[in-house]
């Protein structure tokens, strides 16, 4: 898990934790008979860094992706999940959304879609709380991410009148189990 919540699928503290990632964390216990601990990184790369070195077994809700697929073993689809763009209030009437200054998370399969989209102002950060930060400080002028943890964010932080961007070349995509593929086979 990341340090930084992110809701609705992580939150709360390592002691007292929430979130669909934890209702399924409690059903894999239940269910399987094994106690889960709970570890707290920084940023996703570091969450990958300690499945690759077996520092822990698995992390609940990844996506499969071309660059993560040759180093993880993925579960089957645990949950399906919509990629949106959240457009900054003062960008909503933007008509080609590839001009504008997009963020999203380094590693994850929405900036690759970005990429793969051709466009050209792409700003990685490492944490959610950069992410968020980057649109409400005007820096950025769009963010892609998932249309729950969007949605949250605004229910959380009482923001209203925002834009959610939905585009169909974002599409769908599934969240897994992500473990480590030497130790698993």
């Amino acid at each position: 898990m990341t340090t930084t919540p992110f809701y609705p699928y992580w939150g709360g503290s390592l002691n007292t934790p929430q979130g669909l990632a934890h209702d399924i964390a409690l059903f894999l216990e239940k269910e399987l008979a094994v106690d889960i601990e709970y570890v707290a990184y920084d940023t996703i790369a570091q969450v990958e860094k300690s499945i690759k070195e077996g520092e822990v077994d698995l992390a609940i809700g990844y996506l499969n992706s071309r660059e993560r697929n040759h180093q993880f073993l993925f579960s089957g689809p645990i949950y399906q999940e919509s990629i949106v763009g959240w457009i900054a209030s003062n960008k909503k009437d933007t008509v080609d959304v590839s001009q504008l200054n997009w963020a999203c998370l380094a590693g994850t399969i929405q900036c690759s879609i970005l990429r793969d989209l051709s466009f050209k102002k792409i700003n990685e950060v490492e944490n959610y709380s950069e992410f968020y930060d980057k649109l409400l400080a005007n820096e950025v002028d769009a963010l892609i991410g998932f249309h729950a943890s969007f949605y949250n964010f605004f229910k959380q932080s009482e923001l209203e009148d925002q834009k959610i961007y939905f585009d169909k070349r974002f599409g769908h995509v599934y969240a897994s189990f992500m473990m480590n593929k030497k130790i698993m086979i």
